[in-house]
């Protein structure tokens, strides 16, 4: 699977409001939404949004704007892209992993592309330090079992490095 580098809502004609999803080779249309696309990514991760949700909040300390947290390479913050009647048109969602710098309200991302936010750069900063403190702590947590791992192989005498 090629990881997604950010998710996009748009309208698409005759259905309604849906997303685009910008893989690293490639763009996708979905008759989802945005959230929805996230909530069906997590399910199919055996992921509870509702849970999810709530191990944020207590780890991060705030209760708006929390990111999607799939795994330790897929950490999604929200900001604001549009100014429209739709709430679902107004939200997307960007890969902490793939931003290389934020300046200006401004996200700019590591192959090149940039996408403008209506966020404040102060608020834009917070999403993206909240979504990037949730992937260290699962790669720190990840690097520890795999610590262990190869120390029980070790102790077993299996691995001969």
């Amino acid at each position: 699977m090629d990881n997604i580098i950010a998710i996009l809502p748009i309208e698409i004609k005759g259905f309604g409001i849906g997303c685009e999803v910008y893989y690293t080779s490639h763009i996708v249309k979905d008759k989802r939404s945005c959230e929805l696309f996230l909530k069906h990514l997590c399910a199919k991760r055996a992921i509870s949004v509702k849970l999810m949700h709530k191990r944020m909040k207590d780890i991060l300390k705030v209760s708006r704007n929390l990111p999607y947290f799939i795994d330790s390479f897929n950490v999604f913050f929200p900001f604001k892209i549009n100014e429209t009647d739709h709430d679902n048109l107004r939200r997307a969602f960007v890969n902490a992993f793939y931003v290389e710098n934020i300046k200006d309200s401004t996200i700019f991302l590591k192959n090149g592309s940039t996408l403008s936010s209506l966020n404040k750069d102060k608020s834009l900063k917070n999403n993206f330090n909240h979504a990037s403190k949730v992937m260290y702590m699962a790669l720190a947590k990840e690097s520890t079992n795999f610590k262990k791992r190869l120390e029980l192989y070790q102790s077993l005498n299996i691995l001969d490095f």
